[in-house]
């Protein structure tokens, strides 16, 4: 059993001072009764601490040296500063250099307070006068960075005050962990939350609220059928909404890598479209293919994943469709140049065209583009498409093509051919 498992005590060392002889010993008993000793010791001439890890009679002996610690603060994974007690930085690593975007000789002429978001510092200063009055040793907090750039960086915070022999505060240490992305994971999902409660219980009261008019008005001595009829209408698109939204949900949270099987991608066009043919219908618009998808090679995926990726990308067409003209989508085919295993699908409609800064952002999780006023959505449905092209090993990115409009454009895999022409 290793020594770190299944400990039973461990005694506390004292601190040790380099240039004093002095040697101490702790003694980790694991549960197997197997005993491992850890024996540090100074040597007055170099300063080098000594480990000995001993397992029974076996011995092994580690010599640190004051570069390997030096280079063991450098080089950590998480940001590490040593710090004065006025709040200037004393020493950092390169790992807090880099997640604050400054270098070492920029942060050494600051203080941790001049890079410390204002609406944190109170508390922060309020923890670390505590451990210089001795009521407490180090404290933990997640606080705000300024970056060099401007933007904020989220840090898991633990501070440590060293103290000499005497008691006498000397420094204090701290440890950064970068948890920028971890905060902006929590504040999508306290969104999402948000969202989901907002739009579900939104058509749900227009579900109940047409009911009870749909009862009273049957129920009624002179039944309104026509009014009835329409009430039924209105509980039927709010809980198609409903439905809308679970289904978009359940695209992004259970979408797994496809079994691989040969697709036919004209199969699959022609069914996305006839699946979306009422709303196509409703709103005027026309689909057309091109001869580049009739002579496509079949693709390597899954054919129920990729009918959902263009029933998003033909229904976001349509949602987002200039009110004032017909929409006219094409969907073309063409192999990718220098990749002769990769297929370049292009979905292009004559809406509204996409802002070069918003191209990217529109396939994040719940974000929507600066299109969406008054347009039903909930910011899923790219997000479920890039999902789906990333679990066929693709991409998918947006262009405007010429004359204006939207192109979204995807890679697939496609069925290697072997030298006589068929596929393998």
């Amino acid at each position: 059993m290793a020594a770190s498992e299944g400990l039973r005590d461990l005694q506390d060392l004292r601190p040790w001072r380099r240039g004093a002889r002095a040697r101490q010993r702790a003694v980790v008993e694991p549960c197997d009764d197997d005993v491992v000793s850890w024996e540090p010791e100074v040597e007055d001439e170099s300063g080098a601490l000594v480990l000995d890890w001993k397992r029974g009679a076996s011995v092994t002996r580690r010599v640190l040296g004051r570069r390997e610690w030096a280079l063991t603060f450098q080089h950590s994974p998480v940001g590490m500063a040593i710090v004065h007690l006025d709040g200037t930085w004393a020493r950092v690593n390169d790992s807090m250099c880099t997640m604050l975007g400054r270098s070492a000789s920029e942060l050494l002429d600051l203080t941790f307070q001049d890079i410390t978001h204002p609406d944190d510092l109170a508390a922060d200063l309020e923890l670390l006068q505590e451990c210089l009055d001795g009521r407490r040793h180090g404290y933990r907090m997640t606080k705000r960075y300024l970056h060099r750039e401007g933007h904020v960086v989220w840090g898991d915070l633990s501070v440590a005050l060293v103290r000499d022999d005497a008691g006498d505060p000397l420094y204090f240490v701290s440890q950064v962990l970068d948890v920028s992305e971890h905060r902006a994971v929590q504040e999508r999902l306290e969104r999402f939350a948000a969202l989901v409660s907002h739009d579900l219980k939104t058509p749900l009261t227009a579900v109940r609220a047409s009911l009870e008019l749909l009862g009273e008005l049957v129920g009624g001595p002179q039944p309104d059928l026509a009014s009835a009829r329409l009430l039924a209408e209105q509980a039927e698109a709010s809980a198609q909404r409903m439905g809308a939204l679970v289904d978009a949900l359940l695209a992004v949270a259970s979408a797994a890598a496809p079994e691989p099987e040969v697709v036919s991608l004209r199969a699959v066009v022609d069914a996305a479209v006839a699946d979306l043919g009422a709303l196509i219908a409703r709103a005027g618009a026309s689909v057309r293919t091109t001869a580049g998808l009739d002579h496509a090679p079949r693709v390597v995926g899954s054919a129920d994943l990729l009918r959902t990726l263009l029933v998003n990308l033909l229904t976001n067409a349509v949602k987002f469709r200039d009110p004032d003209r017909r929409l006219h989508v094409e969907i073309d085919t063409a192999p990718r140049e220098g990749e002769p295993q990769t297929l370049e699908v292009r979905v292009r409609n004559d809406g509204p065209s996409i802002p070069d800064e918003e191209r990217e952002r529109v396939f994040e999780f719940l974000a929507r583009g600066g299109r969406h006023d008054g347009v039903a959505g909930f910011g899923i449905g790219l997000t479920a498409c890039r999902r789906i092209v990333e679990l066929h090993g693709g991409q998918i990115w947006i262009e405007e093509p010429d004359g204006g409009g939207v192109e979204v454009r995807l890679t697939l895999p496609v069925v290697a051919q072997t030298s006589a022409g068929s596929s393998s």
